[in-house]
């Protein structure tokens, strides 16, 4: 009996820590694959209220007056222009999360698109001092398949995508006329600091709940 006593005790604490790795292993596989459908349920919800900014946002352009600004650099002293880059600055003043909003415009060249209207197409927004947003400025389009849906309907960009501008995840609405014809398309941008600060804060919650 004397020499069973301590088996038992050695046998206990086996089967105790094996429990609590298991529990531990558990716990941690279960956090993990929360934490990655948040992450992903996050995502998704970004990519929707993209497009739900960028298609309110087109239904407040009046095509009729896109279809009137000049695509040249002296297209920005016209009052159609500036009409229309007050709207977009106003949009942009209440959706907070938003960087860069702008309207483009098809060309004859498959992919590449013309900026129409971009409230601020001179400023500082990368270190390619180069890269203007000016009316008739052209843009190469072609490269993210999203935008191109937009002008069948709403769209947000999958994945965060690079251009120019730095990296974004964008939304895209088209913007009709009366008789319902898509004059150009209303594209909306957070930057990818954005979308990383939402999945810091992600992981920090996981972190808080593992623990």
């Amino acid at each position: 009996m004397k020499t069973s006593i301590p088996f038992f005790r050695r046998f206990q604490t086996k089967v105790t820590l094996v429990i609590i790795t298991a529990l531990l292993f558990t716990g941690a596989l279960s956090n993990f694959l929360i934490y990655k459908y948040t992450l992903t349920f996050q995502f998704n919800d970004l990519r929707n209220k993209l497009m739900i900014i960028a298609q309110t946002a087109s239904l407040m352009i009046d095509a009729d007056t896109l279809v009137q600004i000049p695509l040249s650099r002296e297209g920005m002293n016209t009052e159609q222009y500036k009409i229309v880059a007050r709207q977009l600055k106003e949009i942009k003043k209440v959706n907070s999360p938003i960087r860069y909003i702008y309207i483009l415009r098809k060309t004859d060249t498959k992919g590449v698109w013309q900026f129409v209207v971009d409230p601020e197409p001179g400023m500082d927004r990368t270190s390619r001092r180069w890269a203007t947003a000016y009316p008739g400025d052209t843009y190469n389009a072609g490269r993210f398949p999203e935008m191109l849906k937009a002008f069948n309907g709403p769209s947000a960009d999958k994945k965060l995508e690079v251009d120019e501008w730095g990296g974004t995840l964008s939304g895209y609405a088209p913007v009709r006329d009366k008789e319902g014809r898509v004059a150009a398309i209303l594209g909306v941008d957070v930057t990818a600091s954005t979308v990383y600060q939402i999945q810091k804060a992600v992981r920090a919650r996981s972190l808080l709940v593992l623990l």
